[in-house]
C-alpha cells in the first residue's frame, strides 16, 4: 500500500521485537503503527527536557521577571 510519508527502516533485537509485536497485539495495532506512536512519545519527553533544562537556567539567571498580563498584552497595531 503506497504512502506519502517517508518511511524509516529500523533492526530490532528478538526481544525488543517481541515486546513490540506483543504491545501492538494488545492495542489491537499493527507493529509499524505501534512504532510510530511510541516514537512520537520519545520525542515529546524530549522535548520536555529540553524545555525543563531552559526553563532551570533560566530561573538561576538573574533577570528581570515579566508578569503574565505584559506577556499576554496585545500589542498596538502599527499604521
Amino acid at each position: 500500500m503506497p504512502t506519502k510519508d517517508p518511511r524509516v527502516n529500523i533492526v530490532l533485537d528478538k526481544a525488543t521485537r517481541d515486546a513490540l509485536a506483543a504491545l501492538a497485539a494488545a492495542r489491537a495495532m499493527t507493529l509499524s503503527s505501534t512504532a510510530a506512536d511510541l516514537i512520537r512519545d520519545a520525542l515529546e519527553v524530549q522535548e520536555d527536557v529540553y524545555f525543563s533544562r531552559l526553563a532551570a537556567a533560566r530561573r538561576e539567571e538573574k533577570c528581570a521577571s515579566v508578569t503574565h498580563e505584559l506577556a499576554w498584552k496585545p500589542k498596538p497595531k502599527r499604521r
